[in-house]
């Protein structure tokens, strides 16, 4: 008899109620689990047939401290996550067990400079990255600042000056 497909949900559950730590508790479960890449404190896995991605801390020693870092990310991601224009910008956190360091976020595909500059991600003709600084200035200050074109901005000992921002 053919196991059912692993749905998101039944993962979540089992990652939640069992608290895997590592690799080997998480296959243990059942979860089908592929490397999608390494950092200098984790290891990442998507969960396959999933959205989830699995981070498990590396072993620590005396310069890496995995379970920390997991602590600090999803931690700042709870404070970033007070301003709204932030907000699409920032990762999904699932699950955070602070005492392993565990951390399941949901999947994202690889950012690509070319895809991030079409579509959705485009904000009146401007690239995703300045309309980012004009909605968190709009959010933080009150003013509307729309204008930020090649031609609006400067430079100043490698600063960048906004000179015209009428719009």
């Amino acid at each position: 008899m053919n196991k059912p497909k692993m749905t998101q949900s039944r993962a979540l559950r089992l990652i939640k109620i069992n608290r895997p730590e590592n690799l080997l508790e998480a296959s243990n479960l059942g979860l089908k689990l592929v490397h999608i890449g390494s950092g200098s404190y984790r290891k990442v896995y998507r969960v396959k047939d999933t959205d989830l991605v699995i981070k498990f801390p590396e072993a620590e020693d005396w310069s890496c401290d995995g379970k920390q870092h997991s602590k600090a990310e999803a931690a700042r991601i709870k404070k970033l996550y007070k301003y709204k224009s932030l907000r699409p910008h920032l990762p999904k956190i699932y699950f955070h067990d602070p005492k392993s360091g565990v951390l399941v976020t949901k999947y994202y595909e690889r950012y690509n400079k070319k895809r991030a500059e079409v579509g959705a991600y485009r904000c009146k003709d401007i690239s995703w990255e300045r309309g980012l600084i004009c909605r968190m200035m709009e959010e933080m200050t009150g003013v509307a600042i729309w204008d930020l074109y090649d031609d609006n901005l400067r430079l100043d000992n490698n600063e960048v000056k906004f000179i015209d921002i009428a719009i």
